[in-house]
Order: C-alpha cells, then structure tokens, then sequence
C-alpha cells in the first residue's frame, strides 16, 4: 500500500499534466452585453412622397404599427404563378457539374417589371421546397422570387464550398435577372445562418445587387461562431465546466490536418455591407454572438458609405426566427416580421428615404464576448488523431479476444471440461476490476456528451433550458472513477515491479547455482563466459513450467490476453486526460 502512494502521485501528475497542457482558456469577458435600441417596435418607415400616399385596404395594420402607408404592396395583392427551370452549375476546383432544380414563383397581374428576391440556403442541404413561408408572402406581394437546390457537389457541412456556391448563386441572379417579368436592377437577395460565409463573395462577384436581407447570418469564423455558440449554451444548460472544457478541445482541432480549409476562414471585408441591408435577429437565439455581430454590421456599413441599413431584434425568436419550440411543428415568424422585411425592401427598390432608428425592436443582448484567443492546435491535433486510433484499435482488439475466449470457455463447458483458469494470486479480479471501473468511467463520459449535445439542441430549436441534473453531477464521477483506476494502476504496476525484483533475484540465483554446478562437474567457472552462462540458463527455463515460472498468469494466451486488455485500459486513461478529465 505505502509502496503504491508514489507510483500513483506520478501517475496523476502524469495524467494531470497531459490535460494541462490541452486545456484552453477564452477570456470571454466581459459578460452581459446589452445595445438599447432606439425604439421598442421593430417597423420600418420611409419618407413619403408624392406616388406613395394611398393607402391599400390590407396596409392598415402597418399604418398602426408606424410604417409607410401605400408604398408597400402587401401580402396576398397577388396571386402567384410558379414554374420549375434548371441551371447547371461547376465547382471550378474539380470541375464537377450539378444540375439545379429553380423554382420561380411571380405575381400575377403585377404591373410593369418586378422587383426580385433569390433566396441563399443555411447549413444543410435544401431543394427548391424551402423558404415557401417567406418566398410565398414576397411573390404575394409583388415580388419574383428565386429558390434553388443548394449547390453541394459531392460536399458535406464541414467543407462546403462556398466561393463555388457563391458564383452558382451569381448564375442563378444572372437567370432570375433574363426573366421577363423581372426588373433587373431591383434584385436582391435574402440570406441566412451559413450563407452568411457566401454572401459576401456574392457581392464581390455581383456588383448589381439592390438590396440584401440577413437572418441571424454567420458574421465569424466558423471557429470563433463555434467557440461562443457552445461556451454560451454550456453554460446556459447548466452543465459541469469540465464537459465546457471539452467542448474548446474540440473547437481548437486543427482540421487543415484533416484536408478540411473552412474552420478559419472569414470572407467578410468592407464591401460586404456597402449595399442596402437589413439584419434580423432573434432575442432567443444561441447560436451567434448579436452585440458583436451587430457591431461588426454597423461599423464595416459606416466604413464602406452605407447609412441605408437596419438592425432588428425580435423578441422571443430563435435562431431561424421564429417562435417556440422547432421539435414541435407549427412554429411561426417572429410577430411583424414579413411585414417589416416587406415594407423596408419596397422602399428601398422605389429609393425612398428612410427615416425609421437604425436599431429597434428588443434591446440586443450577448451574455459573453465574442472569444477572440480561440487558435488551431496541429501537435495537439496529430496526438489526438494517433491516441484515438490506437485506442479504438484497442477495443476492437480486447473485444475480440474477449469473444474469442468466451467462446471457448462456452465449448469446454459444452464438453463438459472444467473451465481453464487463466490467472492466479488474485490478478484477474484485479484485472477485471480495474477494466470495469474505467469501462464505466468512458460510458459515463459518453452518455454526458450525449446529454450535452441533446440539450443545447433542444436549447437551439427554441427549448427552455431544463434542470441541469445529470451534466451537472455526472463529470464528477467520471473524475472520480479515473482517480479510482490510476490508483489500482498504480497498486498493479507496484506488484509488477516488485515480482520483477523477484524474477530479477531468481535468475541471479540460478546463474550462480548453474556456475557451481559446472564447478562440481569439473569445469573452471573462469572458462566459462556470460553469454554460456545465460544460453545453458535459458534453455533451462525454457524447459521449465510456464505456470510455475509467472506469478500472475497460467499460460502465454493470459499474458497476451492481459497485455492486450491492460494496454487499452492505460490507452482509456490518455484519453481522459487529453479530454480534461484530470484538470482540477
């Protein structure tokens, strides 16, 4: 026991160390953020003019609400026409072809040329069904409206391709703009979420556009939107920090090492709001960092000459801007907010002059900063990557001799033979102690990142947070249980070391009762060399009894199957330590 103390203070400061050395620490400071708007009503108006004074009996309630009588036409004026088209469109990196499916959707009856809007899609891949709830009330109201397939190619969420996707949408504005109801030089475009990333290369590419309508769009590095978006939700779900210092592990991988080139790219520049724009959130979102990225909005808009721009903030809505619970259907827009996308895209087509508070609506609030500290780590990342393998390899390994051994235990028993008995002097107990406690340390560790990730999802659809309950007690038995099997490790390598002292003193033994038996049969010891000595003593023991010759097992598959499990039990411990389970 006194023995194993300084075996097991090397081993925790060993482990402590090595999740020391991954752990990261964000100032996220300073907290609770707020931007007063100027007003509490969330309405757009513009300075009337003389074409622009008559009221439409469906403008009434946007006459109650502030907002420019008769300019805007409202929704359901028209009915809507729709009709499919394709476009083909190259990813000029691989040159490979996607054919896109288009739907337009045109008001009928409307006079003269129409105003337009193509719709850019979020994270996911979307058909043509998307957008209907926002591109219907816009067609209705006297809009062309674009919706295309998504333009993926053969990427995913973590490498898509968004210059690519950017000039597919340059092609489809340049097909929306050849329609014969469409007034080229009055098309915009309504972005949100992850096409935050694309809209801007849209604008590079695109000098033409008249107007754009961001919702809760990305305005960060993918790195630095995920660093705040799961600091701020961990924290508001109520979880244990350890599982937060899980989390900024993650965010610091470094996935260039992977071939993946999108975690730290920030194409948003000067030019990016130097057209009309207008910025819609949501008060319930915990997705994107709003005081920061209403800032950021603000100050590039004023950089680039742009003073035609608003930023609202509507209460009770979510990240995709609507109200309650995602998971369970029926959710709607947050409260005015077609009617204000309506009225202030309409007086911006016609040129009028605005005159409502560049922000309104509830107050912008942000819980913490936007972390600026947050950096790849590739050494970190290499580690990761090689202590992963090694321990699914691991696994994979030990469950297969496990099953390899348990069905042959299954055939003595069917042969009704006596079980073979593989360890001795307590070793297996021991053995199957340690790999129980640390199988259900990792269990536990899986099942909490698994609540974890439910609960900021549910948090993201627009979920109240629950009682933190399981996440906030769970990472101190994880803690608990890796301390527990450092110290059997360190009672296990202890009696190691002390049976090969033992081992150690044995063979000096018959080294020294071989020399005297060489004596007695007449040779001189001097004559004989070393590696004589130890050639006769090896195959001595070689003709010895496996059994008698090792302390803990019976025979060579036990030592093999202990080694094999042993090793992964220590690959557990690594793992833990490299996720923080060891910072105190």
């Amino acid at each position: 026991m006194l023995s194993a103390i300084p075996v097991f203070l090397l081993l925790l400061t060993l482990f402590s160390g090595i999740s020391a050395a991954t752990n990261e620490q964000w100032d996220l400071k300073p907290y609770d953020r707020t931007m007063e708007a100027v007003q509490q009503t969330t309405s757009v108006s513009f300075e009337p003019q003389s074409g622009s004074v008559t009221c439409p009996g469906s403008a009434h309630a946007q006459i109650a609400r502030g907002g420019l009588c008769g300019m805007a036409d409202t929704v359901g004026r028209y009915k809507i026409r729709q009709r499919h088209t394709h476009l083909t469109v190259t990813q000029a990196s691989t040159g490979k072809k996607q054919r896109l499916d288009v739907l337009i959707r045109e008001p009928i009856g409307y006079r003269g040329k129409a105003p337009a809007v193509l719709f850019l899609h979020g994270i996911g891949t979307y058909g043509t069904d998307a957008f209907g709830d926002i591109a219907v009330p816009f067609s209705s109201a006297g809009y062309v409206t674009m919706v295309t397939d998504k333009p993926v190619w053969d990427t995913t969420v973590v490498n898509h391709d968004y210059p690519a996707e950017a000039r597919a949408d340059v092609a489809a504005l340049n097909l929306l703009r050849r329609q014969a109801s469409v007034d080229s030089s009055r098309v915009g475009i309504y972005a949100t979420s992850e096409s935050g990333y694309v809209a801007p290369y849209v604008l590079r590419d695109d000098k033409d556009i008249a107007f754009q309508i961001f919702l809760s769009p990305m305005l960060f590095s993918p790195r630095k939107a995920l660093g705040f978006f799961i600091s701020e939700d961990v924290s508001i779900i109520g979880a244990n920090s350890g599982y937060q210092g899980f989390v900024r592990r993650v965010v610091s991988i470094d996935l260039e090492v992977f071939g993946l080139h999108n975690f730290d790219i920030d194409p948003i520049d000067d030019t990016s709001f130097s057209i009309p724009t207008f910025l819609a959130l949501g008060s319930k979102d915990v997705m994107t960092a709003h005081v920061d990225g209403a800032q950021r909005v603000m100050k590039l808009a004023q950089q680039s000459g742009n003073t035609n721009f608003v930023i609202r903030d509507y209460a009770l809505a979510n990240h995709v801007m609507r109200i309650g619970n995602e998971e369970d259907g029926n959710t709607r827009y947050a409260d005015h907010m077609i009617d204000d996308l309506l009225t202030w895209s309409n007086g911006i087509v016609r040129g009028q002059r605005q005159t409502a508070p560049r922000v309104a609506g509830a107050d912008i609030y942000q819980a913490i900063s936007q972390p600026d500290d947050v950096h790849r780590k590739t050494g970190q990342t290499i580690y990761m990557v090689v202590l992963h393998v090694l321990l699914v390899l691991g696994l994979l390994t030990t469950l297969i001799f496990s099953l390899a051994l348990l069905g042959r235990r299954i055939g003595r028993r069917i042969r009704h033979q006596r079980p073979e008995r593989l360890f001795k002097n307590g070793f297996g107990p021991t053995l199957l102690g340690m790999s129980v406690v640390t199988v259900f340390a990792f269990l536990l560790f899986a099942d909490g990142l698994a609540e974890v990730v439910i609960r900021v999802t549910n948090l993201c659809y627009g979920a109240a947070p629950q009682d933190p309950g399981f996440i906030g007690w769970s990472w101190y038995v994880i803690v608990g249980g890796c301390i527990l099997v450092v110290w059997m490790w360190a009672r296990v390598l202890t009696q190691m070391l002390v049976v090969g002292l033992h081992n150690m003193h044995m063979r000096r033994q018959e080294a020294v009762r071989l020399r005297r038996r060489l004596i007695a049969h007449g040779a001189q010891a001097d004559s004989v060399s070393m590696r004589e000595l130890r050639r006769r003593l090896a195959r001595e023991r070689r003709q010895g009894d496996w059994n008698s010759r090792h302390l803990f097992t019976r025979t060579p598959l036990a030592m093999g199957y202990a080694l094999t499990v042993s090793i992964t039990m220590l690959l557990l411990l690594f793992f833990f330590a490299f996720w923080g389970a060891f910072v105190f």
